[in-house]
Parts: structure tokens; sequence; C-alpha cells
């Protein structure tokens, strides 16, 4: 996972995104799909604007969210990307 530590996630033009209490909807038109985030997953998605790396992203969750266990937030935060960018949500720059 650490080759992508340096990659910049940006949300596809295009994407819908509904900020609700706690939560986000996510649409892509394109596919039809829709997909709801928790709050974890909201402030991780805001957070892909094209100029934070993902390694950008996962220290920012630890510190936000006051984690102790960084190798397993490196490896969900990293997940989780990759999901998004498989159903469409966000693509990596370098």
């Amino acid at each position: 996972m650490e080759r992508i530590y340096n990659k910049k996630p940006k949300v596809v033009e295009g994407i819908i995104a509904i900020k609700e209490e706690g939560k986000m909807k996510l649409f892509n038109p394109k596919t039809g799909k829709k997909h709801v985030l928790n709050t974890t997953g909201k402030y991780i998605f805001q957070l892909c604007d094209g100029e934070k790396t993902v390694e950008d992203i996962w220290k920012l969750v630890v510190r936000d969210f006051n984690c102790s266990h960084i190798e397993k937030v490196k490896e969900d935060v990293c997940g989780f990307l990759y999901l998004l960018a498989k159903r469409g949500y966000i693509e990596f720059k370098e």
C-alpha cells in the first residue's frame, strides 16, 4: 500500500455528495450507484481535494480522531480510498 501514499485522491467530476448530520450520501450518475458514508468516511472523502496525498489524509485522521493505532489507520484509510476509487467516486493523481 505504500506506493499510493504519495498519490493525491480527487473526487471524480459529476459525483453528487449530499451532506447530512453525521454522514454523507454519494451518487455516481455514470453508474447509478449510491453509497452512504459514516462520519469518518465523510471526513476522509472531504479531504480528497487533489492536493492532499494519501499520507496527508491518514495523518489527519490520526490527529483529528486521536488514534493510537497508526498502522491500522493507514491500512483502513488506504483500503477505504481504494474502495471509493473502485466504485468510481474518486481517482488518484500523481
